[in-house]
């Protein structure tokens, strides 16, 4: 058989069952979603199974497996005024404004800062890909909301200036839901829709993983990352722990900066 061809079948089966994932989420009427439901709807949270964090330490075996960090210097981290831009935690404001806050604060900061060297990430509003609505409304009962994607790129790419799209993407993600080991429906509907958008994209057709990295922001003002990737069978979903942003923390930022501007890496064209 044609290896287009192939393909095609491989991200057609991948879409449908990303969709019945997806349904069974949406059906699940609830912010957290509990372990035991996550795994009858088909996702595998490696937190749960493996017992530990996807960790954040470039070092570590445990880091993310399609996502480097990026290594340059980063201005706004040395900005004596960065404190100023704070959004500080309110602990007598509803957790929609404090989450709103801080997810207005990292948008701001990760679009302000000047990288000493290319970073691996292109920003692209949601609206112009094919994703459908990456938000919630309160009016369905339910608050999240997608405030930044970016389309990654390779280190590759910057030194060749090879154009080769890649499938991985990276977005700023905020919900309305106190923060536990639960992954939130926010999360998976974003999540499922953007891999359901790229393995529907033509000029990613000989890709058949698309990786999607989030900096998810929660209440009361907690933030983790996630990588997650579908595996041919089930929704892989690993997550750092929740770091509790309620007061400024100059070397959990740091983290999380890093990451977001870091590449993409990985084998995407087969499943390992």
């Amino acid at each position: 058989m044609d290896p287009l061809l192939a393909n095609h079948e491989v991200r057609s089966s991948y879409r449908k069952a990303l969709s019945e994932v997806q349904s069974t989420v949406y059906r699940l009427n609830t912010l957290q979603i509990d372990p035991e439901e996550a795994e009858k709807a088909g996702i595998h949270q490696l937190r749960m199974s493996k017992g530990k964090y996807m960790s954040l330490d470039q070092s570590s075996p445990d880091r993310p497996y399609f996502f480097t960090t990026y290594q340059g210097s980063i201005d706004k981290l040395n900005d004596p005024d960065i404190l100023a831009t704070w959004s500080d935690y309110q602990p007598d404001s509803e957790i929609s404004l404090n989450t709103y806050g801080i997810s207005l604060f990292f948008a701001s900061y990760l679009r302000e800062s000047v990288l000493e060297h290319p970073p691996g990430v292109y920003s692209q509003q949601w609206g112009g890909l094919n994703f459908g609505n990456l938000f919630e409304s309160l009016e369905t009962g339910y608050h999240w909301k997608v405030h930044r994607t970016c389309l990654a790129l390779t280190t590759f790419r910057m030194s060749t200036g090879s154009d080769e799209p890649l499938p991985h993407i990276k977005c700023l993600i905020e919900s309305e839901a106190i923060s536990d080991d639960r992954l939130l429906r926010g999360e998976l509907m974003a999540i499922i829709k953007i891999m359901i958008g790229r393995l529907d994209t033509k000029s990613l057709d000989t890709h058949i993983v698309a990786p999607v990295m989030l900096l998810s922001v929660m209440g009361p003002q907690h933030v983790r990352m996630l990588e997650t990737y579908f595996n041919g069978v089930e929704l892989v979903v690993r997550q750092s722990r929740l770091y509790d942003m309620r007061k400024f923390d100059l070397g959990v930022l740091e983290r999380f900066t890093r990451w977001w501007f870091g590449y993409a890496i990985g084998e995407t064209k087969a499943i390992a």
